[in-house]
């Protein structure tokens, strides 16, 4: 959030296409982005590359920045790994199941063992 009116310019790359790609089975990643006023009525997303835009004092940026390609299958990741990330806070019980195949108790957090294996086969 700024305090002051000013000028901004931010040098990016890519932002509206080329996601970080995967390997050996692994999803693409996300691309980054910028947005000004995030959450807001007033919320705009700015291309990758901006010279000179005007701000005034009490406007917000947010930079996004990109995330890595996956490497590997992720149905084939460890799903006490998967729910380290729930725990650690990377990822969410919903981005378990999706993602990872893998599903979680709501109250617990714990892997259901046999829910997953049943997902994950659905899937293959």
């Amino acid at each position: 959030r700024f305090l002051e009116e000013t000028i901004v310019t931010c040098e990016g790359d890519r932002h509206e296409s080329d996601p970080p790609w995967g390997i050996f089975g692994g999803h693409e990643g996300l691309n980054g982005a910028i947005f000004k006023n995030i959450g807001t009525p007033e919320e705009v997303s700015w291309p990758s590359k901006v010279t000179g835009r005007s701000i005034a004092a009490g406007d917000s940026i947010a930079i996004v920045v990109p995330s890595g390609g996956g490497y590997g299958d992720p149905l084939d990741r460890d799903p006490a790994l998967v729910a380290g990330d729930i725990l650690d806070g990377f990822a969410t019980r919903e981005q378990a199941e999706r993602d990872y195949g893998v599903v979680l108790d709501a109250a617990t957090l714990v892997v259901d063992v046999a829910a997953t294996a049943r997902l994950r086969a659905s899937r293959r």
